[in-house]
Order: C-alpha cells, then sequence, then structure tokens
C-alpha cells in the first residue's frame, strides 16, 4: 500500500522555522564572542592608558553611597562637556568592585562591544530578512568588530562614551524603526526616544541619528515621508533644546574650564575657519579616514598639528581631494543609487562622520581614530556588499570574507597590544610622530612621568632623554610655544643639568611671561644652587601670578627662613591669613617657625589651625598627636589620628 508524507500542522512549521533562525542567531553570537575574545581579549590585562585619567577624576564609589552617584548628573564631563551616563557606569563599577580597577573596567568594555554586535545583528536582520542579505549583514558586522581602527576605541578606557553612545543609539534606531515600518505601538516609540537620549547623554556622536534615521525610513519606504520628517525634526529638537539649551543653562560650564575653540596646535584650522578652508579641510579629512579604513595601517594615538599638514582651497592636494570627493560620490549615484543598500550605508557613512570632517567645527587632533567609530560600520557593509556583488558567488564569498577577517583580526591584535598602558603606546607611535607637536608634548610628558616611577637610575636616564628627544622635535615644528619648552626643561631639571634646564626655561617665558609654573621651577632651580636671592625673586614673580598656590607661598617662607630675615617669613604668612584665613600653608608655616623656636604649644596651635583649612601633613599630624598625649588630652589626640595614617 502507497504511503503519504506525513502532515505538517501550521504550528510545527513556525516552531522549525524558529528553531532554524534561532539556531543561526546562536551561530552568530557565539562567532562573534569567539572573535572578540581572541583579538582584543588581551585588553583584560592592561592598565591604565591615554587620557584614562578623566574616568578616575572625583568618581564616587561606597563611601559616597547612590547618592554620590546620582550626584553625577549634576556635573560635567572633564570639566567641560556632559556624559553623565558615562561617568555613572564608572561609578556603579567602582562601587561593586569597592576600587576603581583597569582590568574589571577593561572587560566590561569587552562586554559592551559584544553587546554592540547582538544590537547590529538584530536591528539589521530586523530590516533585511532574506538570507542573502543576512549573510552580507553578518560578514559585514563580522569585518566591523575587527576592524583594526576600533583598537583606541576597545582598548582605551576613556572611549567608554564612545560604546555607550553607540549601543544606545543602534537600539534607538532599532524600536523607531519598528515603530515607523513594522508596527506602530508606542512603547517602542518611547523607548526609542529613551535610549537616543542615552545615547547623545553618553556622547554627541549618536546625533548622526537625526540625519540617519529620517533617510533609512525613506530609503525603506518611500510612502513614509511624513513620519521621517517627524523623526528629524523631534531628534533635533532634543539635541539643540534639550542637550544643549537647558543642560547648558541648568549645568553651566564654569568659564575657567570654558574652552571656545580648539587650539592653533590642536587644528590650524581654528584660526583661519572660512567656508573655503572649511571645504577643503572635509575634503582631506574624509580622504585620510578612507584611507585608515581600506589600508589598515597608521594608526596613531594623536595626529593634529603637523603630522596632517593644512591646505588651502589654493593648493593642489585640496583642490584633489575635492575633485576625488565629487568623482567618488557621482560613480556611486550614477551606478549604485537605485540600490537601498548602498543608499542606506552612503547616508549612515555621512550622517556618523560629518561631526568629525571639519567642516561643522575644527575637531582636535583633525583626525582620530574614535571619530570614525559608528561610520566605520557603514564603510564595513558597503565594502563587504561590493566584494558579494564582485564575486557573485556565495561559497566563494565566504572565504574571500574570511580571509579578510583573519587578516584585519590579526592587524587589530597586533596593533590593539600598543595600548597596554600610556609608555607602551608612546613607544610604539612617537618614532612616526616626529611632525606632529601634540603627539611630541603628550610623549615628553608621558616619559617624564614613567621617569619619575622608575627606580633604576638607569632606565630612568634613558626615558628622560627620549622626553627630550620628543620636545625637541615638538619644538622645531612650532618654536613660539610654552608646555614643550617646559618638558625639555623639566627633564634637564630631573637629570640635574641645571644649566640647560634654565635655559629652556627662560625661552618659556619669553613665549609666555604670565607662566608662573615656569617661574616656579627657576626658582627651585636656583634655590638647589643655594642663590636664595635669586630662587626669591621669580618665586615672588610666580606668587603674583597666584597668592593662593600652598607651594609657592611655603618656598617663599623657606627662603626668608634661610636667609636669616625671620620677622619677614612670620609677617609675610600673617598677612596672608589676615587676607584669607583659608591658606593652610600659612599656617602650616607658622608652625614650622615656632617649632624651630622651640615654642611648642603656639607650633601646635598653627598646626590645628591649618588642619581645620585642608593642611594634610603626616609628619605634623604626629606632632600633634604626641603633644596632645603628653598633655592627656587623648580624645583630641585621637581625632588628629586619621591625619597621621
Amino acid at each position: 500500500m502507497r504511503s503519504f508524507p506525513k502532515q505538517i500542522s501550521l504550528p510545527e512549521q513556525m516552531k522549525r522555522i524558529l528553531s532554524d533562525r534561532f539556531k543561526k542567531d546562536y551561530v552568530f553570537y557565539i562567532l562573534s564572542f569567539l572573535i572578540i575574545a581572541s583579538v582584543f581579549g588581551q585588553v583584560c590585562h592592561f592598565d591604565y592608558s591615554l587620557d584614562d585619567q578623566l574616568i578616575n577624576q572625583d568618581i564616587p564609589g561606597r563611601t559616597e553611597g547612590i547618592k554620590g552617584i546620582l550626584h553625577l548628573f549634576g556635573e560635567r564631563y572633564n570639566k567641560s562637556d556632559y556624559r553623565p551616563f558615562v561617568t555613572t557606569s564608572y561609578a556603579i563599577e567602582k562601587y561593586v568592585a569597592g576600587e576603581n580597577n583597569p582590568h574589571v573596567s577593561h572587560c566590561i568594555n569587552l562586554i559592551l562591544y559584544f553587546l554592540i554586535a547582538i544590537a547590529l545583528y538584530k536591528t539589521s536582520t530586523g530590516l533585511f530578512r532574506n538570507d542573502k542579505q543576512k549573510l552580507i549583514v553578518s560578514v559585514a558586522i563580522l569585518l566591523f568588530l575587527v576592524h583594526p581602527v576600533h583598537a583606541e576605541v576597545i582598548a582605551g578606557l576613556k572611549s567608554r562614551d564612545n560604546l555607550l553612545s553607540m549601543l544606545f543609539g543602534i537600539l534607538s534606531g532599532n524600536y523607531l524603526f519598528k515603530y515607523s515600518l513594522i508596527k506602530k505601538q508606542w512603547q517602542y516609540f518611547f523607548a526609542g526616544i529613551l535610549f537616543f537620549l542615552i545615547a547623545i547623554f553618553s556622547k554627541v556622536d549618536a546625533a548622526g541619528l537625526i540625519l540617519f534615521i529620517p533617510l533609512s525610513i525613506c530609503i525603506i519606504n518611500k510612502e513614509k515621508k511624513g513620519i521621517a520628517l517627524f523623526y528629524f525634526l523631534l531628534l533635533l529638537f532634543i539635541v539643540l533644546l534639550i542637550r544643549y539649551a537647558l543642560i547648558d543653562y541648568l549645568i553651566p560650564v564654569k568659564s575657567l574650564f570654558l574652552k571656545p575653540s580648539t587650539t592653533f596646535t590642536e587644528n590650524p584650522l581654528s584660526g583661519n575657519f572660512t567656508i573655503g578652508n572649511r571645504i577643503s579641510a572635509a575634503a582631506v579629512t574624509l580622504w585620510y579616514y578612507v584611507k585608515l579604513l581600506v589600508i589598515p595601517t597608521d594608526y596613531r594615538y594623536y595626529y593634529g598639528y603637523n603630522y596632517i599638514p593644512f591646505y588651502t582651497t589654493r593648493e593642489w592636494q585640496s583642490i584633489t581631494a575635492i575633485i576625488a570627493g565629487i568623482g567618488l560620490f557621482s560613480v556611486i549615484i550614477r551606478y549604485f543609487w537605485r540600490d537601498k543598500i548602498i543608499q542606506i550605508c552612503l547616508g549612515g557613512f555621512i550622517s556618523f562622520i560629518l561631526y568629525a570632517l571639519n567642516f561643522i567645527t575644527p575637531v582636535a587632533g583633525i583626525i582620530a581614530d574614535r571619530y570614525i567609530f559608528i561610520s566605520s560600520l557603514f564603510f564595513c557593509a558597503a565594502a563587504v556588499y561590493f566584494i558579494y556583488k564582485l564575486i557573485n558567488n556565495e561559497q566563494k564569498f565566504i572565504v574571500v570574507s574570511a580571509v579578510i577577517i583573519i587578516i584585519f583580526g590579526i592587524i587589530s591584535f597586533c596593533r590593539t597590544s600598543a595600548w597596554e598602558n600610556k609608555l607602551t603606546l608612546v613607544e610604539r607611535d612617537a618614532p612616526e610622530l616626529g611632525t606632529s607637536y601634540e603627539a611630541m608634548r603628550i610623549a615628553a610628558a608621558t616619559y617624564i612621568e614613567f621617569a619619575d616611577k622608575e627606580t633604576n637610575p638607569v632606565t630612568k636616564s634613558e626615558l628622560l632623554n627620549k622626553a627630550i628627544d620628543c620636545a625637541e622635535k615638538g619644538n622645531a615644528v612650532y618654536p613660539v610655544n610654552v608646555l614643550l619648552h617646559k618638558l625639555e626643561a623639566t627633564a634637564y631639571f630631573k637629570k640635574n643639568e641645571y644649566g640647560k634646564a634654565k635655559e629652556l626655561f627662560h625661552i618659556a617665558i619669553k613665549n609666555d611671561s604670565a607662566e608662573y609654573e615656569t617661574l616656579n621651577f627657576l626658582g627651585d632651580i636656583f634655590y638647589m644652587e643655594k642663590n636664595l636671592d635669586s630662587a626669591y625673586y621669580y618665586y615672588n614673580k610666580a606668587f603674583a601670578f597666584d597668592i593662593s598656590d600652598p607651594t609657592l607661598i611655603s618656598n617663599i617662607s623657606s627662603i626668608l627662613f634661610e636667609k636669616g630675615e625671620k620677622k619677614a617669613c612670620v609677617d609675610f604668612n600673617l598677612e596672608l591669613l589676615d587676607k584669607n584665613q583659608s591658606l593652610y600653608a600659612a599656617w602650616e608655616n607658622l608652625g614650622y617657625y615656632y617649632l624651630q623656636e622651640s615654642d611648642t604649644a603656639t607650633a601646635i596651635n598653627y598646626f590645628e589651625n591649618g588642619y581645620q583649612h585642608g593642611l594634610k601633613n603626616r609628619d605634623a599630624a604626629q606632632l600633634i598627636i604626641n603633644y596632645l598625649e603628653r598633655n592627656s588630652l587623648e580624645t583630641k589626640a585621637k581625632s588628629f589620628a586619621k591625619y597621621a595614617k
């Protein structure tokens, strides 16, 4: 008897479809995790690196409690920008771990990167549903995950702002697309707006969604122009009026930290921001980014002046860049404009790179790897799509893509290793950055910082010599500066070469006569040389610029005391206290003066007053404790125990 195939019910069919889809998703998630772990897993052993000090400034923990964490929403990030979700993430991390731990922070950043991969996949496969499109999406995301241009974002803890901004930007797009293209459920709309707010309050580069979401909706469904326009106006309103106007009113930037523009050494365009220069700078900047994306080499911790030269509209480099840019876009429009995938890729690339092209504003460093973190996704997607169209064979496409991903992964692994700490980064990049003033400044400061920590005199001397070499290169690029002359002088000072140090400090003062730190350094040199009159002269010149500096107050007091002008020493500190009782250094100086005069009771009285105004001196605290205990004042003595630890 003939047998017939068993009929499968509709629920069974749906279950099989969902099961197959789940298996494909599961494979992608595992593959993404393995790639991230193998390429970037090394960062879990890394220390703090360039600019990571920003995440350790005033971050509350268990001592401050939940109120301390919530207080971050009323504070500025790095005294200027407003990124409360970044600082809050580190505060929660510190609250749980009990301390700032770079290894924990790096692991969390890797988790965020993995979540970005999942969010990208879920959002993209929700819009592009056939098998061919899903394959292209999957390969594009994997290429994005291993691209070497992301090493700075993944390995630099300061760049958690990029990770959070992109993650919540993707989630925002996911829900806003669902609301406009799939099903108008209000929970999708409100979730999309909420995630957009979190994204721009992590870092404002997520503002690219203002253009990208409306463009993508129009490309996918031209009948949705109304909702696209609504999204554009709403997101623009949120950024301009909530992110900027309202926040600037409620949490203003203190004028002391207000920085109206980038400096010349960060970006020469800042001093000549004409429309012509903006166009040429945008064209040149674009091609630098294309080069970093296509050819995975020459990544640096900083670029800036004069590593990337400034070209006016009349120079052939600018003209060539403009013509090449117009030509590239003409080809895309001519041959690929009807292709929706290319349209979305181009729209996304432009939307998220626009702020970094030196057209809207001159950006610090002229270019930076982290500036194209989000836009690189669309570049990778376009590149994968072109490869697919060119090969036109699925199996060959998978093989070629795998080879490219492996090559890029190896390059990323090597580039990431440079970010182990600030010194390893400078050691790797500085030899190639001799024409960048800011890069040399960073390198010189880093070498001096690590020299101060070094106990081996030979290694210490080598680090200081490297600092001097970098400073000399930077000074050759931009001679009329203060910082690098001061850093070079500091390196010579630490090598006990006082003559050369004085010469360089004088150059720094010539470039800026109000540089009080340099004047203080000159006072230190003359003090070391036992030239008390010259030391006193420079300390006083520095003191004129900052009459509350505790170091200068102590230095001037010491000079007067050592010159035998004891009455002048006492009068100097008493006059300061008459004007400002909060100058703890003056209280401390008077305490030590009377201690030298064997008037312990008076000395202790001055020390106690100093501690009421911020003094932190273990030796003085122990003196107070000993005195109080001898006079049977144990309870009062215990109150100073915390200062003696």
